[in-house]
Parts: structure tokens; C-alpha cells; sequence
């Protein structure tokens, strides 16, 4: 069992970056109305500036460049970011 899991492991870790994206893309697409999931991620900040009240404490995993932070900051509380 242990060898089967290290050869699965091996050909997941070999082929996952290469073909993850595509994939991903290609099931998402019609989830997004014809969008790709990098522009529906753009609109994050959208989101956040129609959902949040100035009482929200806001905490973005994987904020980047924290971009979405600082624009709906004045709409806040508090928020952190966690690159």
C-alpha cells in the first residue's frame, strides 16, 4: 500500500501543475456564466464593498498584494490580511 501511495503521489505532484489550471478553467467556466475564475476573483473587492458594514472585522487568506484590503478599508472596522 505504501508504494502504491508514493507512485500515486509521485504522478500527482509531476502532473499537477501542468494540467490543474486548464482543467480547473474548463469545469469552471460554465459555474462563472462564461467567465474565467481569475477574472471572477477579480471582482472580490465588489463583493466585499456590498457585503461588509463598519462594524465587520475582515481577514483575507491570501490577500497577495492585499489590493481588496485597502479598498474596502474605509468600509471597515478592521481587516487583516495573510499573504
Amino acid at each position: 500500500m505504501w508504494r502504491l501511495n508514493k507512485v500515486l503521489l509521485t504522478l500527482y505532484l509531476r502532473y499537477h501543475q501542468k494540467y490543474h489550471s486548464g482543467i480547473l478553467a474548463r469545469l469552471a467556466i460554465p459555474m462563472f456564466n462564461g467567465l474565467h475564475p481569475t477574472n471572477v476573483f477579480n471582482f472580490r473587492s465588489e463583493f466585499f464593498m456590498e457585503n461588509v458594514n463598519k462594524n465587520d472585522i475582515v481577514l483575507d487568506v491570501a490577500c497577495g498584494t492585499g489590493l481588496v484590503l485597502k479598498r474596502i478599508s474605509p468600509l471597515i472596522a478592521r481587516g487583516y490580511g495573510i499573504g
